[in-house]
């Protein structure tokens, strides 16, 4: 039984999720004209001292540096199975980045740009922009790698080369975020599995068929997606890449490729007119639905690693909804239009 090995771990979870926003108060900072206001209310959560910085973009920047040391504590403390399953909610961010600066070397262009992750001193991404050579090539890149990431980087570049299509390698960043989290749970056993599993998947099938939309709406050459989506990730949640791309390849049209998911993934509303609508709504419900499992998951026992990927779902969750309202704010976006990417219903 698992559940004495988390006992540590528990009540460190339980306070995180105490400072999250209740829907009251996150709906009262989404009717604020103010960004005064919404730094206010970041005082309430984990990120107050984040709002020092009073200019938007930099407190996400340092809302994020908080959300990332937060992690790494938590999977300090965590029991060693479940280390990688915590680290895997900053892994995620890592190889984005990290695929976002082998497609500018790709195409030969500089490799400085914005990245989520270049303000966090021990990430990869603030290495790389640190010592540039390490980009020099993308071998160079997947050389240069941490040991986690080099597999699942050596794949996008091998999709490239497949492809000879800089495009592969941003096709292949949604898939490499679900590998993240897939070889993250390698040392769980079953019930811990299961557990992380019912948090993540609706997270992942929402990607994927978001994914699938948007490749069709943009036209993605047959070539670029079958060598990107090629790897199956032992079909995690249920999602087969292979035949998604090969679906996306053949049918071409949005239309078409949303009836073949509304079949296959009958669970993932595609709501909307359009297949940018239809894809919005599948990340919302992916967003939701994750919400719902991890608030679930604190009601269980006995204590898992599944409540690990829980806590720490429902802090970047929060995380990226404070975000959405505080640069909603500042550009004098109406709540209506930014509801549907918050995480909780009936906030906007």
């Amino acid at each position: 039984m698992s559940a004495p090995r988390y006992a540590k771990i528990v009540p460190v979870l339980r306070v995180l999720r105490g400072k999250i926003l209740g829907v009251e108060r996150l709906r009262e900072l989404t009717a604020t004209a103010s960004v005064d206001d919404v730094l206010a209310g970041l005082r309430d959560t984990l990120y107050g001292q984040a709002a020092e910085a009073r200019i938007p973009e930099k407190v996400v920047q340092s809302m994020y540096n908080i959300y990332w040391e937060t992690v790494v504590k938590v999977a300090k403390i965590a029991p060693a199975e479940a280390s990688d399953l915590a680290l895997s909610f900053i892994r995620v961010d890592e190889v984005s980045d990290a695929i976002s600066i082998a497609y500018k070397v790709a195409r030969g262009t500089g490799i400085w740009g914005s990245y989520i992750t270049s303000a966090v001193k021990d990430s990869f991404t603030s290495k790389v922009l640190a010592e540039p050579e390490a980009a020099s090539s993308l071998q160079r890149l997947v050389e240069a790698a941490p040991r986690w990431m080099r597999r699942i980087l050596g794949d996008a570049v091998e999709a490239f080369n497949s492809a000879r299509d800089p495009g592969a390698l941003a096709y292949y960043r949604p898939l490499a975020r679900v590998r993240v989290f897939y070889e993250s749970m390698a040392g769980l056993d079953r019930y811990s599995l299961k557990g992380a599993l019912d948090v993540l998947c609706p997270l992942i099938r929402s990607e994927a068929a978001a994914a699938a939309l948007e490749a069709s709406i943009a036209g993605v050459p047959g070539r670029s997606l079958e060598a990107a989506w090629r790897v199956r990730v032992e079909d995690l949640c249920g999602v087969n890449w292979r035949r998604l791309a090969e679906v996306v390849s053949r049918e071409g049209d949005p239309s078409s490729v949303a009836a073949y998911l509304k079949q296959s993934m009958p669970d993932v509303p595609l709501e909307g007119k359009t297949p940018i609508e239809q894809a919005a709504s599948a990340r919302s419900w992916g967003r939701r639905e994750s919400r719902r499992k991890a608030e679930a998951a604190f009601l269980g026992y006995p204590f898992h690693a599944g409540l690990v990927a829980a806590g720490l779902l429902l802090l970047r969750l929060e995380f990226e909804d404070l975000k959405s309202v505080l640069l909603a704010t500042k550009y004098k976006v109406h709540p209506s239009e930014y509801a549907v990417v918050l995480s909780r219903p009936g906030v906007a």
